[in-house]
């Protein structure tokens, strides 16, 4: 290990951090700090699993380990700039003078290269080893000089380092502190940069390990640098990362659950069942289950796994048993990440997890969501008279959590996005399980990159992932992946029993009517005359609202006798969760909506309205219909208002070959089978990435991939394209939720001046800020929509958010009506 003192002469007169209230902190110390915790890291995350596949990758060189270490220990070594020591630091041991160049990140990559290589060529290393070595200090370097910002590529960095060495050569301060001048030459350099780029830059998957080596190592170095830091200012050292460390625990809470002690018992008393015939719900649920577990134990160390099951099977319950299996097979295994495409699936997982293991109030207790409306957790509990905001703060930019659930944008924020803020927690996921629910939600245009990249990081980072949903695409085929193992193999045994497969009788009668929306009221106007309960589900906000106006319409008249409400996406969280409970407790009840309804929401209709989309969808839409599988007669309508293009926009599954127009598609969804229509819209996609143009996955891989152009990826891997509805708007009026079994009535207005308070409030500490805010955020969803930028006029505008104080005149029937709004007078300065 690298000793600062054999690099610079008077260590003990340089420093890394200052304190108002303490002495300041001496370079040494920072950097011993930073190792201490990289150690405890490398111990408590198994990073010596991680590190070896890294190496085995890279070039597998002995050196790796001392390379990574030197790394991390030389990070700040550019803090030695005595311009950074005078002018940041207040200095009185150097003289100030006015220089221009204080940064020390791109100094430390540079001093880092230099030293490291020397060192090997002192020792007489061969050519060849040093040939592996250079673009370890390359990668290395890099991360190193992006510490304190975002990324950039690997091109950029080589332009900065050739640009620093005029800076060096103008400003003695720069490397003055080091005992042995640098001999880096801007030929050396481009040459380093030459045998990296013949590593980095592949036609193929292998570009990836590279990009994935750099944004992990990054992540190990922010988080190792926050915790010194963190421990140098507030004197209180981190050591609960949110691993889980009882085992035990869980399995246990787990094996003593009734749904569990019924699948045992089941797979005791009746291990021969025939499925041909009608069984009950629960006992094919519990074969289901069985054959996950089996197929598991059969290939207990895939990367990657399928769990495909119908609707009201179990998948949750049985994920949460693969889950537990898996952290039992390996030891290494130490955190879980449940991911959803919507925030409605994460609130309603983390209540099914904390229902299942709520006999044990510590297992749920390291059960947290992770979204932009969630506040963050204090892990210590609201009982403390003490906050501490810094730690909860620290928490939240971690991870520091057992259990994870969070949204597929926050995942794919880990896995690609160039920011700092985002992508510092990453090291989190190494020796970690993934559950991935939806996966057809993503654009298919990226199911190559997203199973790609997946396959990748699962590999390298020792990932287990488990993919799930009811219609699944099997991405592994766009790849050529034979290691990503199905835990059903027959999937027809499920899904082509009654159970599922006749649950919901199919009706596309209404795609030739002539005023579908005549015709549609009247049928539902004949289901009112019995007690029953009706989903509508269109694509868009405007006609779903426009149909409630016009049902409520009805109802003053006396024509509907159901309760009648309407969910979209305009609705917050409480309204939404309020809605959902009314349609579970009500037997006669006619709910409106758009597509927020169709995944994983737990309520059960009896007959069913779809303005149709995508093929996967339409299913999604079934498993609102009879999810129990115990009443006959349920019925769904399928019928064609809006166009689903406007919605869909780039996706294949669009094509109205691919829709309920054709027969071939109306036949794959009554028998759900949905192999043939995958396969082909897969052929679509490999056609999509073998394109001559900007779109090809080779040029993709080999120039952006392969040159760690950050931006460039990140774009790529967008999951949401250009919003169409740029500004939002708080509309303050006042709400009234139920939180904690009491209503509660909330004031816009003041939690307006709350808002503007804290935002304009600079003697806060910005930990206290940020959490605080967090806290204020799931309240604020109230009063809060996104509207197109028409100029609309407002009392009081904060960053990107308007203020308008009389919302409550845009509201009809309790609903946000964006006709009203249009109807305004705009003028936006």
């Amino acid at each position: 290990m690298v000793k600062l003192g054999e690099i610079v002469e008077g260590s003990a007169y340089l420093f890394a951090h200052t304190h108002e209230e303490k002495t300041k902190e001496t370079l040494k110390e920072h950097l011993d700090k930073v190792i201490e915790y990289y150690k405890i890291l490398y111990k408590e995350k198994h990073l010596d699993i991680v590190n070896q596949r890294f190496q085995d990758v890279l070039g597998n060189s002995p050196l790796f380990e001392e390379l990574l270490e030197g790394a991390l220990y030389l990070h700040d070594i550019g803090k030695i700039n005595l311009n950074f020591q005078c002018a940041k630091m207040e200095s009185k041991y150097f003289i100030k003078e006015s220089r221009e160049y204080k940064d020390h990140a791109l100094l430390s990559a540079y001093i880092y290269i230099d030293y490291y290589f020397e060192k090997f060529k002192q020792q007489k290393y061969s050519n060849a080893e040093l040939k592996k070595v250079i673009p370890l200090l390359i990668l290395n370097a890099y991360v190193i000089s992006r510490h304190h910002s975002d990324f950039s590529s690997l091109k950029v960095f080589e332009e900065a380092l050739v640009g620093l060495l005029a800076k060096i050569e103008e400003d003695d301060y720069l490397t003055k502190q080091l005992i042995r001048k640098p001999k880096l030459t801007e030929k050396r350099i481009q040459k380093f940069f030459d045998i990296t780029f013949q590593v980095t830059q592949k036609e193929d998957w292998g570009s990836a390990d590279a990009y994935i080596y750099t944004r992990w190592l990054y992540s190990v170095l922010v988080a190792c640098d926050f915790y010194a830091t963190s421990e140098y200012m507030t004197d209180m050292p981190i050591s609960d990362f949110g691993l889980l460390v009882n085992k035990d625990l869980w399995f246990n809470t787990y094996e003593n659950t009734s749904v569990y002690k019924s699948i045992q018992s089941y797979q005791r008393e009746c291990p021969n069942k025939d499925l041909d015939q009608f069984t009950p719900i629960n006992a094919l649920r519990s074969e289901l289950f069985l054959e996950a577990e089996h197929n598991f134990k059969k290939e207990p160390d895939a990367p990657i796994y399928y769990l495909e099951a119908p609707t009201g099977s179990g998948k949750t319950n049985t994920s949460i048993h693969i889950v537990l299996e898996l952290l039992n097979k390996d030891v290494a295994l130490s955190k879980v990440f449940y991911i959803f495409p919507f925030n409605t699936l994460a609130e309603q997982t983390y209540k099914s997890l904390t229902k299942t293991f709520g006999e044990n109030v510590q297992v749920s207790k390291e059960i947290t969501v992770v979204n932009s409306i969630t506040p963050i957790k204090n892990k210590k509990g609201e009982e403390e008279d003490e906050i501490d905001y810094s730690q909860m703060l620290l928490d939240r930019q971690f991870f520091h959590y057992p259990v994870v659930i969070t949204s597929h944008i926050q995942l794919f924020n880990l896995l690609f996005e160039s920011s700092r803020d985002q992508a510092g927690g990453l090291y989190q996921l190494s020796n970690s399980v993934i559950i991935i629910d939806e996966v057809q939600a993503y654009k298919n245009t990226l199911w190559t990159e997203i199973i790609g990249f997946f396959r990748s990081y699962a590999k390298l980072l020792n990932l287990r992932i488990i993919i799930m949903s009811a219609t699944l695409p099997h991405l592994g085929n766009l790849i050529g992946a034979v290691d990503i193992m199905p835990l059903i193999q027959n999937r027809e045994r499920y899904f082509g029993h009654p159970l599922f497969k006749n649950r919901v009788k199919l009706d596309f009668s209404l795609l030739d009517a002539e005023d579908v929306l005549e015709e549609m009221t009247e049928k539902i106007l004949d289901y009112d005359k019995v007690e029953s309960k009706i989903l509508v589900e269109f694509i868009k906000k405007k006609s779903a609202a426009n149909y409630y106006h016009k049902m409520m319409e009805l109802q003053e008249e006396g024509l509907i006798h159901k309760e009648i409400m309407l969910i979209t996406g305009d609705d917050f969280k409480w309204e939404r969760e309020k809605c959902i409970e009314v349609v579970k407790q009500k037997k006669n009840v006619l709910l409106i909506a758009t597509q927020v309804i169709e995944a994983g929401v737990d309520i059960d209709m009896d007959i069913g309205f779809k303005d149709i989309s995508l093929l996967d969808a339409e299913e999604q839409f079934l498993g609102r219909i009879n999810r129990s599988c115990l009443r006959s007669e349920c019925k769904a309508y399928f019928f064609n208002l809006d166009e689903a293009a406007t919605i869909y926009k780039g996706d294949y599954r669009k094509q109205k070959r691919f829709t309920v127009l054709e027969q071939a598609s109306r036949l794959i969804l009554e028998n759900k089978n949905f192999r043939p229509y995958y396969e082909a819209i897969i052929q679509e996609v490999k056609a999509y990435g073998l394109s001559q143009n900007s779109n090809n996955l080779k040029v993709f891989l080999k120039e952006q991939v392969g040159e760690l152009d950050s931006n460039k990826i990140a774009k790529r891997m967008t999951l949401i394209g250009e919003d169409i509805c740029p500004i939002s708007i708080f509309l303050a009026r006042e709400v009234t939720i139920e939180k904690d079994g009491k209503c509660v009535v909330i004031n816009g207005a003041e939690i307006w001046e709350q808002y503007v308070n804290l935002i304009k409030d600079k003697s806060l500490p910005y930990a206290q800020r940020k959490v605080e805010l967090s806290n204020l955020s799931e309240v604020m969803t109230c009063f809060i929509w996104k509207v197109n930028n028409r100029g609309q006029s407002y009392n009081e505008r904060i960053g990107d958010l308007y203020y308008i104080e009389d919302g409550e005149k845009y509201f009809t029937n309790g609903k946000f009506d964006r006709e009203k709004l249009s109807e305004s007078s705009y003028e936006l300065l």
